[in-house]
């Protein structure tokens, strides 16, 4: 008895739940009209002739092949990294001779270490100066001048082109 309740119970609140379900479609007003499709000749632009003759728009250029643009877009890791004409050491000693500390942050007392990120372009032209890390501005001045004022280096090579290649130098900047 008890098994023929139960299954009767389950039963009902079944067929009540699917019962309740089908008629959850909403209402929709045959009044109402639903817009038309657009279509290609909605969104591109009508040619017409002087007589009112609508005239096809000419095919697109095809022959156009993105897929051989040359990559121009700065690479971080290439397989021989832009050089500085001399090597490292011929930078730090160009750096160290270039650079003078601005009086301004000197009567400051302020001592830092500013990351300036470049590009090295395909010429060896430094170009894209921009502050990587840093927050005094006359010690941003003087390392962007810095750089500014830097010989052509040998630019980055990537299987066996040369590419734009991105470089981040520290400039510290200590009481000695």
């Amino acid at each position: 008895m008890k098994k023929n309740l139960l299954f009767l119970a389950f039963f009902l609140s079944a067929s009540i739940g699917f019962g309740q379900a089908k008629h959850k479609h909403h209402h929709i007003r045959k009044d109402t009209l639903t817009p038309p499709p657009v279509t290609h000749y909605d969104t591109v632009a009508r040619n017409t002739t002087q007589n009112g003759d609508e005239t096809i728009p000419p095919p697109m250029a095809y022959s156009q092949d993105y897929s051989n643009r040359p990559d121009t877009a700065p690479k971080t890791y290439v397989e021989t990294m832009p050089q500085f004409p001399g090597g490292m050491d011929a930078m730090y000693s160009f750096i160290k001779r270039t650079v003078k500390y601005p009086e301004i942050a000197k009567e400051a007392g302020i001592e830092e270490t500013i990351y300036m990120k470049f590009v090295v372009d395909t010429t060896g032209t430094i170009c894209r100066i921009e502050v990587a890390k840093g927050r005094d501005k006359s010690l941003i001045a003087e390392a962007t001048r810095c750089l500014k004022q830097m010989p052509k280096w040998t630019p980055g090579r990537m299987n066996g082109k040369v590419v734009n290649v991105y470089f981040t130098l520290p400039f510290r900047f200590r009481f000695n």
